[in-house]
């Protein structure tokens, strides 16, 4: 894209970056569609990954390191500034 930035004005550039863009979406469409219906189809898969995600452990610690403070402490729990 830097190439491609140097080679032309910021006019055609915008045309160039649209295409590309629009390329790679597309690319990933094909890519997550084509893992959807692996999924769907292959019941193996399915358990591997529900597998993977199953340990409650993981999952409630993994919850804690992205909720707000306020879940952790409870609602009785108040903070105020010293």
């Amino acid at each position: 894209m830097q190439q491609k930035a140097a080679a032309n004005d910021e006019g055609n550039f915008g045309l160039v970056l649209g295409d590309g863009y629009m390329k790679g979406v597309v690319a990933q469409l094909d890519a997550s569609e084509d893992m959807a219906i692996k999924f769907i189809d292959d019941k193996d898969l399915q358990e591997a990954v529900l597998e993977a995600y199953l340990p409650y452990g993981k999952a409630r610690m993994a919850n804690q390191e992205h909720c707000p403070i306020g879940e952790l402490l409870g609602p009785d729990t108040r903070w105020t500034p010293r």
